[in-house]
């Protein structure tokens, strides 16, 4: 009885390290390998005392194009880079993926510039120059998203505003859809994932190594960590509320998000939509990957957006 208490206590210490480490950025300097480069000594440190991942900082200074500005609630104080050209009637937020910061985005925003639309770079909580060290693996960011649309929507009450997201700030845009009841004209989104559970699933699928029971120990204990419920975290059944254009994007070569995860949230979304896969790109890399055909798509959906608006 008492070994077998004993047990159990290590495995709860264990998840809830992992989930933790996973969570949690450190203040360590540089760049965390991805899983699929582990190798065997790599895959047991992590084994046992979990990934260490140093906060995200950006990448690119600020240029001429923004000014930056902060955005302050309950303690928490989000950075964002507005650009200037805000005469435009459109603005596209856009908010990056999983421990990365705005910048990761900053060369789709200068494309979205230079075609006259303004532009808003974010940085979830723990992230870039914004506050804390943690991330809510989507769920918390979904309220940053509500901040951040209401601040715009407020202040440039005549603009269309677009939302753009990448992979977590994908899902954090259809959370925030589905539970803030937010409006944007449009939304873009990249890489989201179908379900929480399934996301942690495909982690595992990467190293080739079974997924049950740990990916579901690890949500389960993540749920715990972060107090909310991860098992419900399901992307694929907010798309089912949508009512607005929707663009979906996945790479041709992305084994985290996999065209059957992302095509499960297309099947769900009644409302006017296009799916479109980049040929050659990974999961973090679609415009970098496919320039030419990442600008056709986009190009295509946002002047198809002026003529259903017209209509």
């Amino acid at each position: 009885m008492t070994l077998t208490l004993i047990l159990i206590i290590l495995l709860i210490t264990f998840f809830l390290n992992q989930v933790y480490r996973f969570s949690h950025f450190t203040d360590k300097i540089g760049n965390t390998k991805k899983p699929e480069d582990f190798s065997i000594l790599d895959l047991l440190k992590v084994f046992l005392i979990g990934i260490r991942i140093p906060k995200p900082v950006d990448q690119i200074c600020i240029n001429n194009n923004y000014t930056s500005h902060f955005l302050e609630f309950r303690n928490i104080k989000l950075n964002y880079w507005l650009s200037k050209n805000t005469k435009s009637p459109t603005i596209i937020i856009l908010f990056h993926g999983y421990a990365v910061s705005k910048t990761q985005l900053f060369d789709e925003s200068e494309f979205f510039i230079s075609n006259g639309y303004s532009t808003v770079l974010v940085d979830f909580r723990g992230s870039g120059q914004s506050s804390e060290s943690y991330t809510g693996m989507g769920t918390y960011e979904s309220e940053e998203v509500f901040q951040i649309f209401n601040l715009f929507k407020h202040k440039y009450k005549n603009k269309k505003i677009i939302l753009f997201g990448h992979s977590l700030g994908s899902v954090a845009i259809l959370r925030a859809i589905y539970k803030y009841k937010i409006d944007p004209a449009a939304i873009i989104l990249q890489a989201p994932f179908d379900s929480f559970l399934n996301t942690t699933r495909n982690r595992f699928r990467i190293l080739k190594i079974p997924y049950f029971p740990f990916a579901e120990f690890l949500v389960l204990f993540g749920s715990v960590t972060l107090f909310t419920n991860l098992l419900a975290f399901n992307p694929y059944k907010y798309a089912k509320e949508l009512n607005i254009p929707v663009l979906y994007l996945i790479g041709e070569k992305d084994n985290r998000v996999f065209l059957e995860d992302i095509q499960r949230i297309v099947y769900n979304t009644k409302s006017y939509k296009s799916l479109a896969i980049i040929s050659k790109a990974s999961h973090d890399y679609l415009y970098a990957s496919n320039k030419q055909d990442w600008k056709k798509y986009i190009m295509e959906f946002l002047t198809n957006l002026n003529k259903l608006h017209s209509i």
